[in-house]
């Protein structure tokens, strides 16, 4: 989605925002474990 809007508002902001948004994807399952943990309790989880 981001790399679709980049395209059409800011293409000259492409390469930046496509390594964002790849890092942030690559990283997604490391880091939401502990965020999960973070916002529930036990009984929820």
């Amino acid at each position: 989605m981001a790399i679709y809007v980049i395209q059409k508002l800011a293409p000259y902001l492409m390469a930046q925002i496509s390594v964002a948004a790849y890092s942030y994807m690559a990283l997604m399952p490391l880091i939401q474990p502990q965020i999960m943990k973070l916002l529930t309790t036990k009984e929820e989880r």
